[in-house]
C-alpha cells in the first residue's frame, strides 16, 4: 500500500473518496436519471485496439 501511495500524491484522498462512495444510496429517481443520461451516449469504436482484442480471446 505504501508504494501505491507514494506513486500519486492524491492516492490517499482518492482512496478515501472511493471508500466514501460505498456509503451512497441511490434512489429510484437517481437510477432513472443515470439510465436516461447513459441512453443518450453513442458508443463508438471497439473496446480494445485490434491487437489487444486478439490477445483477449474474445
Amino acid at each position: 500500500m505504501g508504494t501505491v501511495l507514494r506513486k500519486s500524491r492524491n492516492a490517499g484522498c482518492r482512496l478515501e473518496e472511493n471508500i466514501g462512495a460505498a456509503e451512497i444510496e441511490l434512489t429510484g429517481d437517481d437510477l432513472g436519471d443515470i439510465e436516461r443520461a447513459a441512453a443518450r451516449i453513442t458508443v463508438q469504436g471497439a473496446r480494445y485496439p485490434e491487437q489487444l482484442e486478439k490477445m483477449s480471446n474474445r
